[in-house]
């Protein structure tokens, strides 16, 4: 994910007119526009951020990739 893609999207987070209803649907709308944009992600990684650890720090690619991969848009992500 490029740092273009990482800006609009913190920007769009940070709008205190969103919910994080609206983010998401953000986030999905626009790889909705872009089809052929899809993740490569190590699947260690996800399995750790998805157990709950309070812990964890996550990063928009994280975000991104949750986001897709718990939507209809799944195939977009490639656990590796």
């Amino acid at each position: 994910m490029d740092k273009a893609l990482i800006k609009l999207f913190e920007k769009e987070m940070f709008n205190k007119e969103n919910s994080e209803d609206g983010f998401r649907n953000f986030v999905l709308d626009y790889y909705k526009k872009h089809s052929k944009d899809t993740f490569e992600y190590p699947k260690d990684r996800y399995e750790l951020l998805t157990k709950g650890d309070p812990k964890a720090q996550w990063t928009m690619e994280d975000i991104v990739v949750y986001y897709l991969s718990n939507s209809d848009q799944k195939g977009k992500v490639t656990f590796i």
